[in-house]
């Protein structure tokens, strides 16, 4: 559940996100902090989690994932919050957060189906499609995590 909860982190940072740029033009302070706290607790609330005996997890660093937009946005680019990646110093645990697709434009940019090993020179260690592969946010969590 604790896992869950981290994912759900990751969904509503890139809400809040989009909502601010659509409003403001600009990234709210404080949005992608250097730690977050977390429960394993279904009513766990991301606004406030102190609620519950929560855990903090540092954060190596915010994926973020450009997407081209539409031929309605004029083909432009943007670029949005897509996972973190989280240490739990205590437990001695990485993890690894990805939101998952949300977009149309998402969606379309993922539709690169031609299998490539996960890791450069590592076969071994499995395949991904392409499409993930190919990413920023792929070649920053490899960094991170190796």
């Amino acid at each position: 559940m604790e896992l869950a909860n981290l994912v759900l982190i990751a969904y509503n940072r890139n809400q809040k996100f989009v909502e601010a740029m659509a409003e403001y033009g600009k990234e709210p302070a404080g949005l992608f902090p250097d730690s977050v706290l977390c429960c394993d607790r279904p009513d766990f609330d991301d606004e406030s989690p102190e609620h519950c005996a929560s855990q903090s997890y540092q954060i190596k660093t915010w994926i973020w994932s450009t997407e081209q937009m539409g031929m309605a946005h004029g083909f432009r680019h943007r670029t949005l919050p897509f996972g973190f990646v989280a240490v739990h110093e205590l437990a001695r645990e990485v993890f690894v957060i990805l939101r998952g697709t949300i977009t149309s434009s998402e969606w379309k940019n993922n539709l690169f189906f031609v299998p490539r090993a996960s890791i450069a020179g590592a076969a071994s260690l499995g395949r991904v499609h392409a499409g993930f592969h190919g990413s920023a946010p792929w070649s920053g969590v490899t960094q991170e995590v190796l």
